[in-house]
């Protein structure tokens, strides 16, 4: 794992609930949440990366990637 996948994984604890899952797939970040902590996990991140987000869903997971 990376420093940077680590990082985006401390935000992700700070923020999410423990029924919120997480894993990182070839450099995306699939989380398993609800419409509205997905909303609220991209805007964390990007005050915490200040970089673009581009967020899809796939199936019951929300995928984010960083650019």
């Amino acid at each position: 794992m990376t420093e940077f996948e680590t990082k985006v994984l401390e935000v992700l604890a700070r923020v999410a609930g423990p029924e919120d899952t997480a894993e990182w797939v070839e450099g995306t970040l699939f989380v398993e949440c609800s419409e509205a902590m997905a909303s609220l996990l991209e805007s964390e991140f990007k005050t915490a990366f200040r970089c673009r987000i581009i967020r899809s869903k796939a199936g019951g997971e929300h995928a984010f990637d960083f650019a």
